[in-house]
């Protein structure tokens, strides 16, 4: 029975350990995407709302948000395989398991910041702490139901889930006080395009190939990232030909050089 426990002990460490390096592979995100962005958006945000287009500000800013962070939240999560083959030994590779879960949840928490400026410009504040003390009741639930049946994964989808749930909340409220109709259409399309670049890598992963053809694959799927948006049609007008004046000038610079 001893031997069990401690085998079992050992176990859970083993698990906790995976998790933690998944976790601190994530938190990439959260310390040069989120933390600055939360940062730098509350100035923006007050400065904005005396603008005569400041919902429509609002909601390019969710648009790009959504399109800047899913494009780094995608890296990390395709090339979480290869760094942690590299950076830890092999009992901690399956790791990279955890990795696109928690970049998720960190990428909500700074979509959060965004979809919360009706309760922040109408001085709603009061909901913040039922809401987020809701969604900490949701993890705590969603982890004793998950934990047990699928470990550290069980974990992840309980963070992400409940930091969903934060996004949601706040989004529902805030449009109550400040109407923002954010561009669900585009917002989808993006999110469209990073689960299909995800899945193909996910697809080149089950093929045994070494670390290095890993990341040439991985590094091709994520540059073309915008490449289908732009033939998707995910960029109007307007930004195609900023995009397109963009291009030309680079390509008058390389033909100098």
């Amino acid at each position: 029975r001893d031997l069990h426990l401690s085998l079992r002990r050992q176990r859970q460490m083993c698990i906790r350990d995976r998790y933690s390096l998944g976790y601190r592979i994530s938190s990439i995100m959260l310390v040069f995407v989120v933390q600055p962005f939360m940062l730098a958006w509350p100035v923006v945000m007050f400065r904005v709302a005396r603008e005569e287009g400041a919902k429509e500000i609002y909601r390019n800013v969710l648009t790009y948000y959504v399109l800047v962070a899913l494009w780094i939240a995608l890296a990390l999560s395709v090339f979480s395989r290869e760094i942690i083959t590299i950076i830890a030994p092999p009992v901690y590779h399956s790791a990279y398991r955890v990795v696109p879960l928690l970049v998720l949840s960190a990428f909500f928490a700074g979509a959060f910041y965004v979809v919360s400026v009706g309760l922040n410009i109408e001085r709603k504040t009061g909901y913040f702490p039922l809401i987020i003390g809701s969604a900490a009741l949701v993890n705590i639930g969603a982890n004793y139901l998950l934990i047990p049946a699928f470990g550290m994964i069980g974990a992840a989808v309980a963070t992400a889930f409940a930091q969903l749930i934060v996004v949601i909340a706040t989004w529902g409220i805030s449009r109550k006080y400040y109407m923002v109709k954010y561009d669900s259409k585009r917002i989808l399309h993006t999110a469209i395009v990073a689960l299909f670049i995800f899945a193909v890598s996910r697809l080149f992963a089950m093929v045994e190939l070494g670390v290095v053809y890993y990341a040439i694959v991985d590094a091709v799927l994520v540059l073309l990232y915008p490449v289908f948006l732009y033939i998707t049609g995910f960029f109007n007008e307007e930004e195609r030909l900023a995009i397109n004046g963009y291009l030309i000038r680079l390509k008058g610079k390389l033909k100098i050089r």
